[in-house]
């Protein structure tokens, strides 16, 4: 008996029996391959979505009033109200804290709108409330009445505070040495190359470093222009002269400034004094 030839299969047929056997077998694939498109099925693209971003918080202007307390902190602590509000260096970050205090207790404002335009968090100016509000009762400070005298003994003690005690300013330096020497503050800041103006100008660059929160770039600046090395260099060769003198407890600037002009000089090298 001869066996009858199979029929051919089709390609329906071969694809309908793929699809039951993946089925049967490989139910997982199955699935996936139900959630592929068809080849003539266009698939929408998904609007995009707009990032879930907070907008960053912007200062707010100062008023008249909170403009010339935040001017009066910058002056005392020598630096400039853009350098109050962005600057990184020491005196910066404690005149915004100064800046914050006088804000909020003089207008009695809301310290996150001081924390605001002074640039700080508002955990900062709380700190800052916490360590100045008993020098503002202990001694009955005009901080409503009169916010501007109060910046200076509030600087005095953001410094103290931190057991710094460079509280002098540039010009209460330079006196001390112009007093000592001899030299007058206009011929401290010339390009005069004599030995007593080289020895008052060292004198001044000494003592600024060691009493005020300046930086050796500003002293320079504020000494006719000079560069940070050269203050640098003058610095180390007073400091040098200062390690050989007993001070007293009560010793200030003056004090300071008159035992070091007494004091036996020498060129630091060969080619004579620079400064």
């Amino acid at each position: 008996m001869a066996v009858p030839f199979p029929e051919p299969v089709t390609r329906e047929q071969m694809q309908t029996n793929r699809r039951h056997l993946d089925a049967v077998f490989f139910p997982q694939r199955g699935r996936v391959k139900n959630l592929l498109p068809e080849p003539d099925e266009v698939i929408e693209p998904e609007p995009d979505q707009e990032p879930d971003e907070r907008p960053e918080p912007t200062r707010p202007v100062p008023s008249e009033s909170e403009a010339q307390i935040l001017d009066a902190v910058a002056t005392r602590a020598e630096i400039t109200v853009e350098d109050l509000l962005n600057s990184l260096s020491k005196p910066a970050a404690l005149a915004r804290q100064v800046a914050a205090v006088v804000l909020t207790r003089s207008l009695t404002s809301d310290p996150t709108h001081a924390a605001m335009i002074c640039g700080l968090t508002f955990g900062a100016a709380s700190r800052a409330l916490q360590e100045f509000d008993p020098l503002l009762s202990a001694q009955a400070l005009p901080i409503i009445n009169d916010p501007l005298a109060c910046v200076s003994p509030l600087w005095n003690h953001a410094v103290v505070s931190l057991q710094d005690r460079r509280t002098a300013t540039l010009a209460e330096c330079l006196m001390a040495a112009s007093r000592a020497s001899g030299v007058s503050l206009h011929d401290m800041k010339t390009e005069r190359r004599t030995q007593s103006h080289v020895r008052a100008r060292q004198i001044a660059m000494w003592l600024a470093t060691q009493f005020t929160l300046m930086s050796l770039p500003s002293i320079g600046r504020n000494l006719g222009g000079r560069d940070h090395t050269t203050v640098l260099h003058g610095s180390r060769v007073v400091a040098k002269m200062a390690a050989t003198i007993t001070p007293s407890d009560h010793w200030g600037l003056q004090e300071w400034a008159d035992a070091i002009w007494a004091a036996e000089w020498r060129p630091s090298n060969g080619k004579g004094f620079r400064a």
